[in-house]
């Protein structure tokens, strides 16, 4: 599955949420229409005219989680678009293994796949960073949610 990046300053204006009892992440408001959806771990990733605009799911709170210690690497504001096309209402799986989940309980940062990837990034949701390889390859994805 391929990404692409649109510089833009209007970014989603969503904020993402963690509920630390269920390990899960939603964000808000919650968008009811929906094209179809990607699952990035077991992470669900929302799309609506080919844009991620909505994370929620589980963030793999039953699994050890690394420390984070690195920063978050140099990104840009814009858009996050899916390339291809999809059928209307499915689920299609973005890895076929999963990857590691990190996180910075000091900063409240969880990165999702490599943290130490320092290609193309996009702020696509507040305080939600996707980094893409040159092959449009979605290699991390970073996330600083409101804790609930």
């Amino acid at each position: 599955m391929k990404f692409k990046i649109i510089e833009t300053e209007h970014i989603h204006q969503g904020m993402v949420k963690y509920i630390k009892k269920d390990f899960s992440f939603d964000t808000e408001p919650i968008i009811h229409e929906i094209d179809y959806d990607l699952a990035y771990n077991k992470l669900t990733l929302t799309v609506v005219d080919k844009q991620i605009i909505e994370i929620w799911g589980y963030s793999g709170g039953d699994t050890k989680r690394e420390k984070l210690t690195q920063n978050i690497p140099k990104h840009i504001r814009g858009i996050l678009m899916v390339e291809g096309e999809f059928e209307y209402g499915f689920c299609y799986s973005i890895n076929k293994i999963s990857v590691q989940v990190y996180e910075n309980e000091k900063t409240g940062w969880f990165c999702i796949g490599d943290p130490e990837f320092e290609g193309e990034g996009v702020e696509f949701i507040n305080n939600c960073i996707a980094f893409i390889n040159n092959e449009g390859l979605l290699m991390s994805l970073w996330i600083k949610p409101i804790y609930v």
